[in-house]
């Protein structure tokens, strides 16, 4: 296996600090959150919103077979 070549940098030393401090807020900043899953069915009016578009072209686009759904109970859910 061959090594590829290494490339370096030069920075001048106070945007190197500037970088170091960024990275440091960021670190922190991101230290506190928790991520969650995004929820993989969503409602017709749900899916409409994030689409950009109203809950009854949703309903032709199922009826035509355009988006995949489900039933939980009686509410048709769509995949995101």
């Amino acid at each position: 296996m061959t090594q590829q070549p290494r490339t370096f940098a030069l920075i001048e030393a106070d945007l190197m600090q500037q970088m170091a401090e960024r990275l440091e807020r960021i670190e922190r900043a991101l230290a506190g959150v928790q991520m969650q899953p995004r929820e993989e069915w969503l409602t017709v009016v749900d899916y409409a919103a994030l689409v950009g578009r109203s809950p009854r072209t949703v309903r032709k686009w199922i009826d035509a077979g355009r988006v995949e759904t489900k039933r939980a109970g009686s509410v048709v859910m769509v995949r995101r």
